[in-house]
């Protein structure tokens, strides 16, 4: 017997890299916490966090096991989360949560920028630069603060 309440979700991995995707699976167990048949992929609604761009359509792994693909984008604290329809075993709908953390992905050179003060640079004086690299999805990678000698140094 399916006892909604007990499912299990995860998502993995997490965190996840801004342009990668985390697999998340969804076991639905029985009373004493066996795995348990008895859902359909129709029972489960997904709800997406910021950050995440889309997902698969839930699948069925097998008589008990459900699964979907996750596509994220952009860094932050974020979650999935899947609404389990259960009006059939006479109970309300049930809401699971993973929380999700996206980081960013790998800085994109193209993406990179250079501010200076003072601007413009004046030779023999002393500047300081920000460089600050974001990935293709506008995420700051790497941000770097970079202090020229002066020429009394």
């Amino acid at each position: 017997m399916l006892v909604p309440s007990m499912t299990d979700f995860t998502c993995a991995p997490n965190p996840i890299v801004a342009g990668e995707v985390t697999q998340c699976t969804i076991i639905t167990r029985g009373p004493f916490g066996n795995r348990a048949a008895g859902a359909q992929k129709s029972d489960f609604e997904v709800l997406l966090g910021p950050g995440f761009s889309y997902n698969s359509a839930v699948h069925a792994s097998g008589i008990d096991e459900f699964g979907f693909v996750v596509y994220a984008e952009h860094a932050q604290e974020s979650s999935i989360s899947i609404r389990f329809r259960c009006e059939r075993w006479g109970q309300k709908s049930v809401l699971f949560q993973e929380a999700i953390t996206i980081i960013p992905g790998a800085p994109a050179m193209d993406l990179s920028t250079m501010t200076c003060a003072p601007n413009p640079v004046i030779q023999g004086q002393r500047a300081i630069c920000r460089v600050t690299a974001q990935d293709h999805f506008g995420n700051v990678a790497a941000c770097l603060l970079y202090t020229s000698p002066s020429p009394r140094d």
